[in-house]
C-alpha cells in the first residue's frame, strides 16, 4: 500500500493555533521528534451534494493535492465511548491515492457531488511516538495539528510540547474558513494566499476564542 494511503481506521485529531512557531520548532527537536514529511504545498477542494448532505451528517469528501493526488472520505465514529474525553475529532478515514485531480473532480460531480470550497496550505510532518505532528501553515494563521489513534497520546504529547489542553481545537479548517467568512464577511469561497493576501493572523485567534474548547463544537455544529 501506498504510504499516502490510508485505509478505514479511527483516528483522532485535535489542532492548536500558533504564536511562536520557532519556539514549538525547539521543543519538538528537544523533544526528539523525527521528520516524517518534508513541507509541501496542497491544495485542498471539499465536496458536497447540493443540499449539503455530507456536511449536515459531519462527513468530508476531499480532493487533495500534495505531491500524489488523495481522495478522502471521513464519517464520524458512530458512538464516541461516554467516557472518552474531549476535545478529539474522532472519525472514521479512507484515503486512496488517484492518477488525477482533474478527472477525479469530473467523476465527482458526474455522480451527484459539487465543490464547496478550495483552500490551501503548506505542511511539514513529524511523528513523535505513535503520534503525527503536522506543523500547517494556512492564509489565515498558522496551527500544529496531532493525530494518532489515542487520545491519551495526543493529551501527552500536548504537554510535553507545553501546549494548553484547554485551547484544543476539534474544527476542521474549512470550518474555521467558514467562521472567518461569516465573521469578517468575506466574500471569496477560496481560503487561498492569493484571497487572503494582507490579512492579520492576529484577526484569526479571537474568533476561535468565541468556539468552544471542550469538544462540543462539532458535536453541535458540523
Amino acid at each position: 500500500m501506498n504510504r499516502q494511503e490510508k485505509p478505514a481506521a479511527l483516528e483522532q485529531e485535535v489542532k492548536f493555533l500558533l504564536e511562536d512557531t520557532a519556539e514549538l520548532r525547539r521543543r519538538l527537536a528537544i523533544l526528539g521528534a523525527r521528520p516524517y514529511q518534508p513541507r509541501m504545498h496542497e491544495a485542498n477542494i471539499r465536496f458536497d451534494t447540493a443540499d449539503g448532505t455530507l456536511t449536515r451528517a459531519r462527513k468530508v469528501l476531499r480532493l487533495r493535492k500534495a505531491g500524489p493526488v488523495i481522495l478522502t472520505y471521513k464519517e464520524p465514529e458512530a458512538a464516541a465511548p461516554a467516557e472518552s474525553p474531549a476535545p478529539a475529532r474522532r472519525s472514521l478515514e479512507t484515503e486512496i491515492v488517484v492518477d488525477n485531480l482533474e478527472k477525479t473532480a469530473h467523476l465527482l460531480q458526474s455522480l451527484g457531488f459539487r465543490p464547496i470550497v478550495r483552500y490551501e496550505k503548506y505542511r511539514e510532518v513529524f511523528q513523535w511516538k505513535s503520534v503525527l505532528l503536522m506543523f500547517d501553515q494556512l492564509p489565515f494563521g498558522d496551527f500544529l495539528e496531532l493525530e494518532g489513534p489515542d487520545l491519551t497520546d495526543l493529551r501527552h504529547t500536548a504537554g510535553q510540547l507545553g501546549l494548553d489542553w484547554s485551547q484544543a481545537l476539534q474544527t476542521s479548517y474549512m470550518g474555521i474558513f467558514l467562521l472567518l467568512k461569516k465573521t469578517y464577511h468575506l466574500t471569496s469561497l477560496e481560503a487561498t494566499f492569493t484571497t487572503f493576501t494582507g490579512w492579520d493572523p492576529k484577526k484569526t485567534a479571537p474568533v476561535l476564542a468565541t468556539l468552544p474548547h471542550e469538544g462540543l463544537y462539532d458535536r453541535k455544529k458540523t
